[in-house]
């Protein structure tokens, strides 16, 4: 190889090396969740338990084209079974996040993970859910949207724990800041949580008067 050559060669190595090193690193995309605004409500007829918590992410340095999946899951006793889960905005309209209808559907996948962080006493259990895909946009973000789990049931109440996060870590290696939370047990409107449990004891003991009022008719109109 001529001299010439050689140079030529090794001045372009070195140009290429040092746009390279001129290069600034590209930042990790962020997503910081925060949870607080905890609303726990119930209904008698028809029998409801509502669990609500706010949700705020922060997102950096985001990249365009990432396909995430939001991870939410409430723990909640066992005899609750597993509750529908919503997002909204704060207007309670469904919520979209860049164009995308956010919708949950009941996964395991995170069971593993959620239990190992917050484990659960005897008799209750985390209930885990993900979203649809939901693509990332450029740049950077703030949104602000409630999380709403609900079951149709008349078991007593209890208080319980919220989480939310993504799977942008697993995927991408994006920094994933998760959030959990305390619930309290829920209440009806205009009553503590005595009023709630002595609600459903009398709701129990008008159905089971009602019962024995109907045993003792049908007995008595029994043929002699």
């Amino acid at each position: 190889m001529s001299t010439g050559r050689a140079s030529r060669m090794l001045f372009l190595f070195l140009l290429v090396v040092g746009v390279t090193a001129s290069q600034p690193a590209r930042a990790v995309p962020s997503y910081a969740y925060s949870a607080s605004r905890p609303k726990c409500k119930a209904k008698l007829i028809p029998p409801t338990i509502t669990w609500t918590f706010g949700v705020a992410t922060t997102e950096t340095a985001t990249i365009a084209g990432q396909s995430l999946r939001l991870k939410a899951a409430v723990a909640a006793p066992v005899a609750y079974g597993t509750p529908t889960a919503v997002a909204q905005d704060l207007i309670g309209n469904p919520l979209l996040i860049n164009g995308a209808l956010v919708t949950f559907a009941a996964s395991s996948a995170d069971s593993v993970e959620i239990n190992t962080l917050h484990p659960q006493v005897s008799g209750m259990r985390w209930y885990t859910f993900r979203s649809a895909p939901i693509p990332s946009s450029a740049g950077a973000a703030l949104r602000d949207y409630d999380v709403t789990f609900e079951w149709s049931s008349s078991a007593n109440p209890s208080t319980g724990s919220g989480w939310i996060s993504d799977n942008g870590d697993d995927l991408f290696g994006n920094t994933v800041t998760d959030a959990f939370l305390f619930l309290s047990a829920p209440v009806l409107p205009g009553l503590g949580a005595g009023g709630m449990v002595l609600a459903m004891l009398g709701l129990g003991v008008i159905g089971y008067l009602a019962q024995r009022r109907r045993s003792i008719r049908i007995t008595s109109s029994d043929p002699v």
